[in-house]
Protein backbone atom coordinates (compact mmCIF):
# COMPACT_ATOMS: atom_id res chain seq x y z
CA UNK A 1 0.00 0.00 0.00
CA UNK A 2 1.04 3.57 -0.47
CA UNK A 3 0.90 5.83 2.58
CA UNK A 4 -1.26 8.88 1.79
CA UNK A 5 0.88 11.28 3.84
CA UNK A 6 4.39 10.24 2.80
CA UNK A 7 3.87 8.39 -0.46
CA UNK A 8 5.97 5.51 0.91
CA UNK A 9 5.14 1.91 0.18
CA UNK A 10 4.30 -0.11 3.29
CA UNK A 11 2.93 -3.52 4.21
CA UNK A 12 1.09 -4.82 7.26
CA UNK A 13 2.79 -7.23 9.65
CA UNK A 14 1.43 -10.73 10.20
CA UNK A 15 2.88 -12.47 13.26
CA UNK A 16 2.74 -16.27 13.11
CA UNK A 17 3.96 -19.07 15.36
CA UNK A 18 5.08 -22.53 14.39
CA UNK A 19 4.25 -24.52 17.53
CA UNK A 20 6.06 -27.79 18.12
CA UNK A 21 5.28 -30.82 20.21
CA UNK A 22 8.35 -32.94 19.57
CA UNK A 23 8.55 -33.53 15.80
CA UNK A 24 4.97 -32.38 15.21
CA UNK A 25 3.78 -28.89 14.38
CA UNK A 26 0.31 -27.42 14.77
CA UNK A 27 -1.41 -26.06 11.67
CA UNK A 28 -4.77 -24.34 11.22
CA UNK A 29 -7.07 -24.86 8.23
CA UNK A 30 -8.51 -21.58 6.95
CA UNK A 31 -11.66 -20.90 4.92
CA UNK A 32 -9.62 -20.95 1.67
CA UNK A 33 -8.88 -24.64 2.37
CA UNK A 34 -5.21 -23.86 3.02
CA UNK A 35 -3.25 -24.87 6.08
CA UNK A 36 -1.49 -22.01 7.83
CA UNK A 37 0.40 -21.17 10.99
CA UNK A 38 -1.55 -19.72 13.90
CA UNK A 39 -1.17 -16.00 14.47
CA UNK A 40 -2.41 -12.69 13.20
CA UNK A 41 -2.17 -8.92 13.37
CA UNK A 42 -0.72 -6.91 16.25
CA UNK A 43 -3.33 -5.08 18.32
CA UNK A 44 -2.99 -1.60 19.77
CA UNK A 45 -2.56 -3.17 23.23
CA UNK A 46 0.38 -5.40 22.25
CA UNK A 47 3.71 -4.10 23.52
CA UNK A 48 5.79 -6.31 21.23
CA UNK A 49 5.52 -8.81 18.42
CA UNK A 50 6.16 -11.56 20.97
CA UNK A 51 3.10 -10.37 22.91
CA UNK A 52 1.14 -10.55 19.66
CA UNK A 53 2.38 -14.10 19.08
CA UNK A 54 1.45 -15.31 22.58
CA UNK A 55 -1.98 -13.64 22.47
CA UNK A 56 -2.81 -15.03 19.04
CA UNK A 57 -1.75 -18.57 20.02
CA UNK A 58 -3.93 -18.39 23.14
CA UNK A 59 -6.92 -16.94 21.23
CA UNK A 60 -6.71 -19.34 18.29
CA UNK A 61 -5.72 -22.58 20.04
CA UNK A 62 -6.13 -22.26 23.80
CA UNK A 63 -2.44 -23.19 24.18
CA UNK A 64 0.23 -21.30 26.08
CA UNK A 65 3.73 -20.84 24.70
CA UNK A 66 6.60 -19.43 26.73
CA UNK A 67 9.95 -19.10 24.99
CA UNK A 68 9.61 -17.69 21.48
CA UNK A 69 12.50 -17.84 19.01
CA UNK A 70 12.56 -15.77 15.83
CA UNK A 71 12.49 -18.37 13.06
CA UNK A 72 11.78 -16.42 9.89
CA UNK A 73 10.89 -13.02 8.47
CA UNK A 74 9.94 -12.48 4.85
CA UNK A 75 7.48 -10.80 2.53
CA UNK A 76 4.51 -13.03 1.80
CA UNK A 77 1.38 -12.78 -0.36
CA UNK A 78 -1.32 -14.89 1.41
CA UNK A 79 -3.90 -13.84 -1.18
CA UNK A 80 -3.24 -12.24 -4.57
CA UNK A 81 -2.18 -8.59 -4.38
CA UNK A 82 -2.09 -8.54 -0.54
CA UNK A 83 1.53 -8.60 0.54
CA UNK A 84 2.42 -8.73 4.25
CA UNK A 85 5.61 -8.75 6.27
CA UNK A 86 5.52 -12.24 7.74
CA UNK A 87 7.29 -12.61 11.09
CA UNK A 88 7.39 -16.20 12.36
CA UNK A 89 8.36 -17.38 15.82
CA UNK A 90 9.08 -20.98 16.80
CA UNK A 91 7.88 -22.29 20.16
CA UNK A 92 7.41 -25.51 22.00
CA UNK A 93 3.99 -26.05 23.50
CA UNK A 94 4.08 -25.16 27.22
CA UNK A 95 0.62 -26.29 28.20
CA UNK A 96 -0.79 -29.48 26.79
CA UNK A 97 -4.54 -29.49 26.83
CA UNK A 98 -7.55 -29.67 24.64
CA UNK A 99 -7.24 -27.46 21.58
CA UNK A 100 -9.76 -24.66 21.24
CA UNK A 101 -10.61 -23.77 17.64
CA UNK A 102 -11.34 -20.09 17.05
CA UNK A 103 -13.87 -18.78 14.53
CA UNK A 104 -10.94 -17.91 12.27
CA UNK A 105 -10.24 -21.54 11.39
CA UNK A 106 -12.10 -24.64 10.27
CA UNK A 107 -9.90 -27.00 12.31
CA UNK A 108 -6.51 -27.44 13.96
CA UNK A 109 -4.30 -30.46 13.42
CA UNK A 110 -0.84 -31.70 14.40
CA UNK A 111 1.39 -32.73 11.48
CA UNK A 112 4.74 -34.48 11.46
CA UNK A 113 7.32 -31.98 10.23
CA UNK A 114 8.43 -34.49 7.59
CA UNK A 115 4.87 -34.96 6.32
CA UNK A 116 3.35 -31.50 5.89
CA UNK A 117 0.15 -31.19 3.83
CA UNK A 118 0.41 -30.16 0.16
CA UNK A 119 -1.94 -27.19 0.64
CA UNK A 120 0.46 -25.47 3.06
CA UNK A 121 1.92 -22.40 1.31
CA UNK A 122 5.66 -22.56 0.64
CA UNK A 123 6.45 -19.61 2.95
CA UNK A 124 4.83 -21.40 5.90
CA UNK A 125 6.48 -24.70 4.94
CA UNK A 126 9.90 -23.03 5.00
CA UNK A 127 9.12 -21.36 8.34
CA UNK A 128 8.21 -24.74 9.86
CA UNK A 129 11.49 -26.21 8.65
CA UNK A 130 13.52 -23.27 9.98
CA UNK A 131 11.70 -23.32 13.30
CA UNK A 132 12.21 -27.05 13.72
CA UNK A 133 15.94 -26.77 12.98
CA UNK A 134 16.18 -23.90 15.45
CA UNK A 135 14.55 -25.87 18.30
CA UNK A 136 16.00 -29.27 17.44
CA UNK A 137 18.23 -30.57 20.25
CA UNK A 138 21.91 -30.27 19.36
CA UNK A 139 24.11 -33.38 19.85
Amino acid sequence: MIDAETGWYFVHVSVKVTIFDGARTLLALNSRDEWELVGGWPSADDGSLQETARREVREETGLVVDALHLADATLFEPVPNKKVALVVYAAEVSSAGQLVISEEHVTLQWFDVDDLPPNLPAAYRESVRRGFRLLEPKP
